[in-house]
């Protein structure tokens, strides 16, 4: 249940990312601004995506320790 929780956490913020991202790219500010956003959008998308599969392995070695 901990790591389907940690999957969640990290598709919504991948999903917040590219929400962001699009939002401030609707009110056309200056490119430091977009290419600010863009870097932190970007971490935090790989982090959320590391976490993702860190749950995925540790899900599927939790179902091939118990068959």
């Amino acid at each position: 249940m901990k790591n389907l929780r940690n999957f969640a956490i990290s598709l919504g913020a991948i999903l917040f990312c590219i929400l962001f991202s699009l939002l401030i790219a609707s009110f056309n500010p200056p490119k430091v601004v977009v290419i600010t956003a863009a870097i932190i959008c970007g971490v935090v998308a790989i982090g959320g995506l590391v976490i993702m599969f860190i749950s995925i392995i540790r899900m599927l070695k939790r179902d091939s320790e118990q068959s």
